[in-house]
């Protein structure tokens, strides 16, 4: 193309992720060519710099690149020993930060706060620990996409544990197909659930699966 179709105004390109990421590791942040070139020459420190960067919690290892010079790049590995919790970095921030915004059918909504959402995420991974799932236990979800399913998900993380859900509206033998191949020792389910300005009730579903998947304790 001949012309620009979009420059970002100077204040939000300076401010911007890459130009930050940029300026902390010494370049000019319209100096995209030499960020790029950095990337692809000397990928171990340029995915070094990036998880420094970032502030993720946890440890990188100490492989920053790992490449078969046999192998395409698509088979490159990139920090392959880091460890970290994925709900402890996304639960990072300031209590009175708005984490999520829930709005249901009606249009009814609520805003929950990050420390609200840390606080619920912390009983349920108690209620977890409780009920003996620890790293490498399967957790499985039934629910519907309300704040429930991500504080189960969230908590499920947060103590190692494995996360699958299905959608309420799946029938039983696709729910028992999925979640009963990894196993799951602890099942969130939602006997009802609203969809189309109707309540549907699916606890007799619910008991049937439950039935099905002699692995599920709580």
């Amino acid at each position: 193309m001949s012309s620009v179709l979009w420059t970002p105004a100077p204040a939000a390109f300076q401010s911007s992720n890459l130009a930050r990421f940029s300026m902390a590791n010494g370049f000019d942040p319209r100096d995209y060519e030499t960020l790029h070139r950095l990337s692809i020459g000397d990928p171990g420190a340029f995915w070094r710099a990036l998880w420094d960067f970032a502030e993720v919690i946890g440890d990188p290892g100490g492989i920053a690149f790992l490449r078969d010079d046999n192998a395409p790049m698509t088979g490159s590995r990139f920090l392959p020993e880091a460890t970290l919790n994925l709900a402890e970095n996304l639960l990072r921030g300031d209590e009175e930060r708005v984490a999520l915004i829930e709005v249901d059918e009606s249009g009814h909504f609520q805003t929950i706060t990050l420390g609200e959402l840390r606080r619920l995420v912390a009983r349920t991974a108690h209620g977890l620990r409780a009920a003996g799932v620890g790293k490498g236990d399967c957790v499985g979800g039934i629910l519907p996409n309300r704040v429930e399913g991500l504080v189960a998900l969230l908590a499920t993380l947060s103590v190692g544990a494995v996360w699958s859900s299905c959608s309420p509206d799946f029938g039983a033998a696709a729910i028992v197909d999925r979640l009963g191949q990894i196993g799951v020792k602890v099942l969130f389910a939602a006997p009802r659930y609203r969809y189309a300005g109707k309540e549907h009730d699916i606890s007799a579903r619910l008991a049937e699966i439950v039935a099905a998947m002699p692995t599920v304790t709580t």
